[in-house]
């Protein structure tokens, strides 16, 4: 459970207010088989230098990472270390100084604050992986190993991924890097050819709402369709989950479908539109333009699906039908480019600091348009 002594209050840059970070509880599930993989690997003296733990954002990649270099830290010895995971008690001093951000044998890297501006780096950059300098070169505190966490390996930037792979070519003895990684692909091949692969799956419904009991959050109150919802947008993300239930994520899927109206009537609500925009492309709004995001994803997710099979079945009846199959696929298509481009213009607006009110009214005007084709050509009338 949640330990009530823990400063919810330490800077790291994506906490979410009231919950504890990775370092500061020990809780996995769902993760059984690469925790396993990791303390037999540590027990039998073949720990890799260098993991690449990868998955989907919030599955608990930091987690699994924090706890296990725990255990190797309670366990400094791998033949005396037991061969599971075995979950530290209440007053471990190693699990302790972790939670604290000052165990001496570990450093965590992730996108640093900078005190003049009073805020965090957009990036994890070259300096912060330098810091390894300073670390590896200290004595460990009672020869004991030293364990890097890169936090994750998506946020650096060229300059920093070099550094990183520089200090992977030759690693100190009795080191073990974590590098976190949302989307492995993007790293420079040189880096993922220096490390063993450790994916993680998301979550199934079952552990998502273990690990939310667990961080003291409850979902009785939600009734079955909410939790339905709940588990389908988390898509077996706890953090996803979390910003559903604390920061009003399922209130936002309401408004984005009476914006969005209905296939009757696709058109916009568009003072409604403009007023959401507004509020999402504020600076303490992050979250919750990702999440609008993510719920625009699922959405054309859903209506590709539903829409793919009816044009399947269409396919196997008469010509008219198989006609009319390929116009909704031809609709299909269209769907498909409207969300590359509602993606391009995210991504475009992150880059450039560009205002991302035009890019929610931009995706509302997109997805109504794809509606209104996909519905003409449902009906046969001519686009």
């Amino acid at each position: 459970m949640v330990d009530q002594t823990i400063d919810y209050n330490r800077l790291i840059w994506d906490r979410l207010e009231g919950i504890p970070a990775p370092a500061e509880h020990s809780n996995i599930f769902g993760h059984e088989q690469p925790l396993n993989i990791l303390t037999d690997s540590y027990k039998k003296g073949k720990m890799h230098h260098s993991w690449l733990v990868s998955g989907p954002r919030g599955v608990g990649k930091a987690t699994l990472s924090l706890a296990v270099a725990g255990h190797i830290l309670r366990n400094p010895q791998p033949n005396d270390a037991p061969e599971t995971f075995v979950k530290p008690t209440a007053d471990d001093v190693v699990s302790s100084l972790i939670a604290k951000g000052g165990h001496p044998n570990i450093l965590h890297l992730s996108r640093p604050y900078d005190a003049k501006t009073k805020k965090f780096s957009t990036m994890l950059n070259v300096d912060e992986i330098r810091r390894t300098v300073s670390f590896f070169g200290t004595t460990r505190a009672q020869d004991n190993w030293r364990i890097c966490i890169v936090d994750s390996a998506d946020d650096m930037n060229t300059s920093a991924a070099n550094a990183l792979l520089k200090i992977l070519e030759e690693p100190p003895s009795r080191t073990v890097f974590f590098i976190l990684a949302n989307s492995p692909g993007r790293l420079l091949p040189t880096i993922r050819s220096r490390c063993r692969h450790l994916p993680l799956r998301p979550l199934d419904n079952k552990n998502l709402q273990s690990a939310l009991v667990a961080l003291g959050v409850e979902t009785s109150n939600l009734n079955e369709r909410q939790l339905q919802q709940l588990y389908k947008l988390s898509d077996g993300s706890v953090r996803r989950a979390l910003v559903l239930l604390k920061q009003d994520g399922l209130k936002l899927l309401q408004r984005f479908n009476e914006i969005l109206g209905t296939d009757n009537n696709p058109t916009p609500d568009w003072p409604q539109a403009h007023k959401l925009a507004e509020e999402l492309s504020r600076v303490n709004k992050d979250e919750h333009y990702r999440m609008l995001l993510d719920i625009t994803a699922d959405h054309v997710s859903d209506m590709l699906s539903s829409h793919a099979q009816l044009a399947s079945v269409k396919e196997n009846h008469s010509l008219s039908q198989n006609q009319a199959a390929q116009s909704q696929l031809s609709a299909l298509a269209r769907m498909c480019e409207v969300w590359d481009k509602i993606a391009a213009n995210a991504n475009l607006a992150d880059s450039y600091n560009l205002d991302r009110k035009q890019v929610i009214l931009n995706l509302f005007g997109s997805l109504a348009k794809a509606r209104q084709s996909i519905n003409i050509n449902q009906t046969g009338s001519t686009p």
